[in-house]
């Protein structure tokens, strides 16, 4: 779990592990373009940074694998380029002040318990689609099975 990330971070730390981000408003500034283009790499496999590294009064080229599983929660919500690359869960505050104020209990509540565990399942099925070879018909297939809409294969130009 990180908060405040920054590009050296992220490629230093990726490697093919899952990151959570959190308080992640500010990915949108001037200041951050450098974290948000490796983000908008990151999804990509094979995608590599480079930086050199000084070793023994030497300097040595490092390769960084940026692809990565990464979890990112902000408020105001995502550039579109990096939204594209995403699966997003929009979360919404209640209006009522007796539901905000309220603590949950997250290891003994069942509906949380339950909650976290279908989103468990769910999100392992989509990694598991995600790691498979044949990436683009498997996951054409859960689309549709979960949109019920038409896909077009743009290879053979009929509808599936």
């Amino acid at each position: 779990m990180l908060s405040d990330l920054t590009e050296s971070v992220l490629f230093r730390c990726a490697n093919g592990s899952t990151l959570a981000i959190d308080e992640f408003e500010n990915i949108a500034s001037k200041e951050k373009t450098t974290l948000r283009t490796l983000l908008n790499s990151a999804y990509k496999k094979g995608v590599k940074v480079r930086r050199m590294c000084k070793e023994k009064n030497q300097w040595v080229l490092e390769e960084f694998e940026l692809y990565c599983a990464i979890v990112m929660a902000n408020i105001n919500g995502l550039e579109n380029v990096l939204s594209d690359r995403c699966l997003i869960i929009i979360h919404e505050k209640s209006s009522d002040d007796r539901i905000n104020r309220l603590l949950e209990n997250f290891d003994n509540d069942a509906d949380i318990q339950d909650l976290k565990n279908e989103f468990l399942v769910n999100l392992v099925n989509i990694m598991q689609l995600v790691k498979l070879k044949n990436i683009i018909p498997e996951w054409n297939q859960y689309i549709n099975s979960k949109s019920g809409t038409v896909i077009i294969s743009l290879a053979s130009s009929k509808t599936i």
